[in-house]
């Protein structure tokens, strides 16, 4: 659980949560793993239950919290409940698809309960009773149209009711003035939203879902306390208050409010907001001149709206980080229709309105994404001083009619990754950037030309470029050439290069090869340390198949005698990326040596390799054996139906790469637990799939064009 939920709720119980929690971590009895969320080993959560379970051997009802199973269902069908139950679990695990049947009286013991969770299904025909000492109720699915007429939520902190049958709350205003959390998400019977001015500390609202809701209180836009605020998906939400006044707001989400008529006024600073959400909001037309007080927003979303262009004060958000993708392409779908594209072009042929709008973003130095695809953009709409956005890490151009992109690009200091799938126009490819670690060319049918890398390349791990499809490109130079020229550049220490482009044939300089999809090749002794080798590069040959499927290719490495298992990774192919592939493509890859012998278990002396990095090899003097497995895996079936077989590995290669690496690369082992990442793949419909890799440095967007 959450370190800052449960401190809400412990502060709620006049406990000094803080200063507890901190010296139970000092004292090693709970710890904060990297998400923020309270952890305790087994054995001491066992020792505490223990002691609770002794205050009452014999009879559970008189012990101040319950969470067995067994015992919960003992107090509430014996009715053996007490005033001293404070805290009190129901779940039905053994037995989770039968409801748990609760009477009316089911909780009227319980004076003192402050704590009730209940996890399992369950049928109720009415409560009469729940304690007003309550500080959290969580109740998943609760089944009655209301919360008992007595109950009174002076001390509730946390009200979770999702996808509950709650109507309304209770009726008239209640106080709650030690309420900060309040989650009704997917209750699809909610008409009414509860009187928020005696709610002054409330924090977190969370309405996602509440499909029936039409209006909220007027009283939610003075909620000064208020940090998140969640109402994606309340379709039938017409009227928000006109001005809103929460000035600790940091997540403001109406994503989904499709029939939301506009958005309100902003009548105070609000400097924590970072985030704001509006995509589906079909009908709001206007951002208003006021959200310039939110000067610090950082993510931005109005796709699928009736907007039709940037507001004009965009430019003086300059922390804005992410935008909506569809930000230049004009309004909504729905609207799309009756509207013009910033991005057509006139009948003579001139360039569109991309001149006045381009330079409101390119002010935007903070920005960290911007998604261009299928906007139009022709030969020289790309600004030179596109090089302004100096945060940039992923441009996507994917799409598009230009026939080159401009220089400028190798100047972004940071970009990462350069989406450029479908540009059917494109001839040539500029220097690439110097942090590049993505390329994706797919089906850019005229290219012909992909310039030197760049010599001057800092210390990334990886470099990715995707082609497939991009048959003029071969026809200019053979994939030999190719790896080669990028090999020249990017094989330096710690580095690892991947290339797809079409091609039928292994390259000769493979030393290994065969007709099959695994392969084994020996390895020189103490390869690791000896710097006369950089690495190994690998290939396949492949065959798409049944491109109507989507899958993943990928090549497992194993070195034998070491126990070493390495990823060496995979991309995703099939219809959801790019044209179906008609014809035979090569994957090539190289991996640095430090790539290979990443990590390992133990080395066959018994000892740990980490600790024995100049020795590796022992006294038997046997060469290690790579192998090679290349495969292809589908996932998943269209409508049930199972399909073809997918891509198919016809043949495979593999040979050691010579050259003298850095000392550091020698002599500085990487250390990581034997565990890979992902490279993302963006599909047309804007959702992400995943491939799995060994990179080390994170995670790599792959956007793949609309076909």
């Amino acid at each position: 659980m959450e370190k800052d939920f449960v401190t809400k709720v412990l502060d709620g119980c006049e406990f000094f949560a803080d200063i507890g929690i901190d010296v139970l971590v000092k004292k090693s009895l709970v710890t904060i793993n990297g998400s923020k969320k309270l952890e305790m080993h087994n054995l001491l959560q066992e020792m505490g239950r223990k002691i609770v379970w002794e205050k009452s051997v014999d009879e559970p009802g008189r012990r101040c919290r319950l969470w067995d199973e067994r015992d919960v269902q003992h107090v509430l069908t014996e009715k053996t409940a007490t005033e001293v139950i404070e805290a009190m679990i129901i779940d039905n695990k053994r037995e989770s698809n039968k409801r748990l049947n609760l009477s009316v009286d089911a909780f009227s013991k319980m004076k003192k309960l402050r704590l009730l969770k209940v996890l399992c299904l369950s049928n109720c025909d009415g409560l009469k009773y729940l304690s007003n000492e309550l500080r959290l109720l969580d109740w998943e699915r609760f089944p009655l149209r209301s919360l008992p007429s007595g109950f009174q939520p002076d001390n509730l902190v946390a009200l979770l009711l999702q996808y509950s049958c709650i109507e309304q709350l209770w009726k008239g205003t209640r106080p709650l003035h030690k309420l900060k959390v309040l989650n009704l998400k997917g209750s699809l019977d909610l008409i009414k939203t509860p009187d928020f001015t005696m709610a002054p500390n409330l924090e977190t609202l969370i309405l996602e879902g509440c499909t029936k809701i039409a209006d909220v209180h007027p009283s939610i836009g003075e909620l000064k306390r208020l940090k998140i605020l969640n109402l994606r998906g309340c379709k039938s939400l017409r009227n928000f208050p006109t001005k809103i006044r929460m000035e600790s707001l940091e997540t403001f989400i109406l994503s989904g409010c499709s029939n939301l008529l506009c958005f309100p006024e902003i009548a105070c600073k609000m400097e924590r907001l970072k985030i704001l959400y509006l995509s589906g909001c079909y009908r709001v037309g206007i951002l208003p001149e006021s959200l310039q007080q939110a000067e610090f927003l950082e993510e931005l979303d109005f796709s699928e709206t009736a907007i039709t262009e940037p507001p004009p004060f965009i430019s003086r958000l300059k922390n804005v980080k992410v935008l909506p993708s569809n930000i230049l392409k004009g309004s909504s779908s729905m609207f799309r229709q009756n509207l013009p594209s910033l991005f057509k072009r006139n009948q003579r042929g001139k360039t569109n309105s991309v001149a006045p709008m381009l330079p409101l973003l390119l002010c935007l130095s903070s920005l960290k994404r911007l998604r261009l695809r299928n906007c139009n953009l022709c030969e020289g709409d790309i600004p030179n001083d596109i090089s302004c956005l100096s945060s940039l890490i992923t441009l996507d151009l994917s799409g598009n009619n230009f026939l080159s992109i401009p220089d400028s690009l190798t100047q972004l200091p940071k970009l990462q990754q350069l989406g450029l799938m479908n540009c059917r126009g494109l001839k040539s490819l500029p220097e690439l950037p110097t942090r590049i670690t993505s390329v994706s060319i797919d089906d850019c049918a005229s290219l012909e030309l992909v310039a030197n890398p760049s010599k001057v390349y800092n210390s990334m791990n990886w470099v990715h470029i995707i082609g497939t499809n991009c048959y003029r490109l071969v026809e200019n130079i053979d994939p030999e050439t190719l790896l080669k020229k990028l090999l020249k550049v990017f094989a330096y220490a710690r580095k690892k290069v991947s290339l797809i482009i079409p091609g039928s044939e292994i390259p000769e300089w493979f030393s290994h090869q065969r007709v099959d999809s695994k392969i084994t090749m020996q390895l020189p002794l103490n390869i690791r340390n000896d710097g006369h080798w950089k690495g190994v590069a690998l290939c396949c040959i492949f065959a798409n198949g049944d491109a109507s499927r989507d899958g993943d290719i990928s090549c497992n490495a194993v070195i034998r005698g070491r126990r070493l298992r390495v990823d060496a990774g995979g991309i995703s192919l099939g219809k959801s990326y790019h044209q179906p592939i008609k014809s035979d493509h090569i994957w090539l890859r190289y991996m640095s040596c430090d790539k290979l012998y990443t990590y390992s278990l133990e080395n066959d002396c018994g000892g740990s390799e980490t600790e024995n990095v100049s020795t590796l090899d022992c006294s038997n003097q046997e060469c290690d054996v790579l192998e090679l497995i290349f495969r292809y895996e589908p996932r998943g079936e269209v409508h049930g139906e199972a399909h073809g077989e997918g891509a198919k590995v016809k043949k495979c290669g593999v040979r050691l790469v010579e050259g003298k690496r850095t000392a550091d690369a020698i002599t500085k082992p990487a250390f990581c637990r034997p565990i890979g990442s992902y490279i993302f793949r963006q599909p047309p419909d804007g959702t992400l799939s995943m491939v799995h890799d060994d990179l080390q440095g994170g995670v790599v967007p792959r956007m793949m064009s609309a076909t």
